[in-house]
């Protein structure tokens, strides 16, 4: 019996990796019909994704459109599919945008007004790193040393 529990314990141990989440958004009462996507892992396991949880950034309307280059990122919810426009726009630096970037780029309520509609990829199985199978194996490993030894 305490084989199985330890098993059962390191199984889940290694399976608690966070999986990648991808929203694609779009606006289409603008006059540009802007698109893009963001991609992230919710690594706190809070339920958000934050700007330094980004793993990806593309918008349709801009050059600049790598992560490194987001000045602010407004906080979104994974389970309710909603993307707050709280992060800092500029200028003015007020706090009613969804992201920014470069200098004077911005997807702001203060300034257009814009409603952002996120919608979420379909959610896809979260594949064991190679930790999580190092940790299995040893894992199993063990078990089969302890039923040896028994013998």
């Amino acid at each position: 019996m305490k084989a199985i529990v330890i098993a059962v314990v390191l199984l889940l141990a290694g399976s608690a990796e966070a999986s990648p989440i991808k929203v694609n958004f779009y606006e289409s009462t603008s006059p540009v019909n802007i698109l893009g996507t963001f991609t992230g892992e919710d690594t706190n396991n809070d339920g958000m994704l934050v700007l330094s949880e980004l793993t990806n950034w593309w918008i349709s309307y801009s050059p600049i459109d790598t992560v490194a280059n987001l000045n602010a990122f407004g906080d979104y919810h994974i389970a309710a599919n909603v993307w707050d426009h709280n992060a800092a726009s500029m200028p003015p630096a007020v706090t009613d945008a969804y992201a920014t970037w470069d200098t004077y780029m911005s997807l702001s309520m203060h300034r257009f007004a814009w409603q952002i509609t996120t919608v979420q990829d379909p959610a896809q199985a979260p594949l064991p790193l190679p930790g999580s199978l190092a940790l299995g194996a040893i894992g199993a490993l063990a078990l089969g040393m302890g039923r040896r030894r028994r013998r």
